[in-house]
């Protein structure tokens, strides 16, 4: 019941903010019908998930998360590039910067941490656990 409580009022609040904006209706259709696709994508992955599996769950959607960012920094100079400013240049590339290492680094600790590679502990230099690197 606190789930979909949960669920209500985050849903509640988003639509509000959108409507609030002043979207198009178009628009506003848009994000529903992706939003509709993301949460029934969010479901069925949810009840596969078992406790177990969460630290891997979060790193592959993280990796996503990466990819945004990049994608909406690429954007956001590209929808107004001769106007673009130092600042918004700068940030920009960082923007790009930091959620390609998040988008490219993240799968492969995911397969480090369900053990994808046959091994007890994965063999990747990023692994804390890595019997080369000093304990």
């Amino acid at each position: 019941m606190a789930n979909m409580l949960g669920m209500l009022g985050a849903g509640s609040g988003v639509l509000a903010s959108l409507v609030a904006v002043g979207f198009s209706s178009e628009v506003l259709t848009q994000f529903g019908g992706l939003a509709a696709i993301g949460g029934i994508l969010g479901f069925v992955i949810g009840k596969r998930i078992t406790p177990t599996d969460l630290p891997q769950t979060v790193a592959a959607l993280h990796s996503v998360v990466g990819l945004a960012a990049v994608l909406t920094s690429i954007g956001s100079v590209m929808a107004d590039f001769p106007n673009v400013s130092t600042l918004h240049l700068v940030t920009a590339y960082l923007s790009v910067l930091i959620g390609g290492v998040t988008f490219t680094v993240l799968p492969v600790r995911f397969r480090c941490w369900n053990f994808a590679l046959g091994y007890i502990q994965c063999v990747c230099p990023l692994n804390p656990c890595h019997p080369q690197l000093p304990h």
